[in-house]
């Protein structure tokens, strides 16, 4: 049997005892046919005619019904658009952005084809290759985030039995230990800190704000008699959106903060003017330099955060105040991801000494 190219369809090609038999597979005569009829279809119809074990001629009517059971599978690729479609309603930008690079970056490692021609084997080995090119666990897992999903999505509509990232062997990402800087530590920064990025860690290290809310603040945002800040936008890397949950905020800001405030800003308040023009990157590249300068362990801005919120959990200031600040939705939260900082050596030596049975 063989596929041939007549009148621009594809034919099925074979001899009976008597004669050259053409069958029209009623497909147009295109590369990703040809592969289907090639992969799909042929075996299908030797199989038939080994089965029968006859040289008689297929019946028209047997090839039909065969085109029809059999369906086409998209590709991997295929699904990945479709997830990223799906994402383009409802993400924002930033998150749509990364998509587009983990999706594109992951068939850097593995050649795209039908989703149900992949084994585990082929996302073990695809995984293998990225770690060859020595990707962070972190980057390998955010390549793989999209992909999944797609292969989930062929499951739930029965085109494949298994999704075979359930078996593949990811890496472990490794968490480093969190800084949190000390009083003085705090106030040599302060103190050694020039231009935006001085007033930029005024606000983080005395309110615990997300850097993207700080830098998308205006002079109206601040309100000094009432010791206030209003969180309502966040400065994304590729546009201004609402704040992470969602949801607006007032936060309280400290009276140490509304001096510097009031003497550094004095003609931005109340205006409808930026506070900064420098964006995140600057920012972040300023604060290293000055932590280096400093001889001060290297860490992100989002050390402020975390170092705001350990001095308040330290001080028994009330959860709910916290996690109201930080614009957190529930007190679990701030537990959860917080509470391991109060627990300092001298309180651990004093647990071992004194719990002993």
């Amino acid at each position: 049997m063989n596929l041939i190219n007549h009148k621009n369809k594809i034919y099925l090609e074979y001899y009976t005892s008597s004669k050259l038999v053409k069958r029209s597979l009623n497909l147009e005569y295109n590369q990703k046919n040809l592969k289907y009829a090639k992969t799909t279809l042929l075996p299908l119809f030797l199989k038939i005619s080994a089965q029968k074990n006859s040289k008689k001629l297929l019946p028209k009517r047997a090839i039909s019904r065969s085109i029809k059971n059999v369906k086409y599978a998209k590709t991997l690729k295929e699904f990945c658009d479709e997830i990223l479609l799906n994402l383009t309603y409802t993400a924002k930008k930033g998150t749509i952005n990364s998509a587009k690079y983990s999706i594109r970056r992951f068939f850097d490692f593995i050649d795209n084809k039908e989703i149900t021609a992949y084994s585990i084997k082929d996302m073990q080995m695809a995984v293998f290759r990225m770690k060859k090119e020595s990707l962070s666990a972190k980057t390998i897992n955010l390549l793989l985030t999209y992909p999944n999903l797609a292969f989930k999505k062929a499951k739930q509509q029965n085109i494949i039995k298994e999704n075979p990232f359930l078996f593949v062997k990811k890496p472990k990402e490794t968490t480093k230990p969190k800084v949190v800087f000390s009083k003085k530590q705090i106030s040599n920064i302060l103190e050694n800190a020039k231009g935006e990025l001085k007033t930029f860690l005024y606000i983080a290290f005395y309110t615990g704000a997300r850097c993207g809310e700080i830098l998308a603040l205006n002079g109206d945002d601040i309100d000094i008699l009432n010791a206030t800040i209003y969180i309502e936008k966040n400065q994304a890397r590729y546009e201004l959106t609402t704040p992470k949950n969602g949801k607006t905020r007032q936060i309280v800001a400290p009276k140490e903060l509304v001096v510097y405030l009031k003497n550094a800003l004095g003609g931005f308040m109340g205006s409808s003017n930026k506070l900064f023009y420098s964006d995140y990157f600057q920012i972040y590249y300023e604060f290293k330099k000055l932590l280096k300068a400093l001889d001060y362990p290297l860490c992100g801005l989002h050390t402020t955060r975390h170092t705001y919120t350990t001095h308040l959990m330290k001080n028994c200031i009330s959860p709910m105040f916290i996690a109201n600040n930080l614009g957190h939705s529930n007190l679990d939260l701030v537990n959860r991801i917080y509470s391991h900082y109060l627990f300092d050596k001298k309180e651990i030596k004093k647990i071992n000494e004194k719990i002993k049975f």
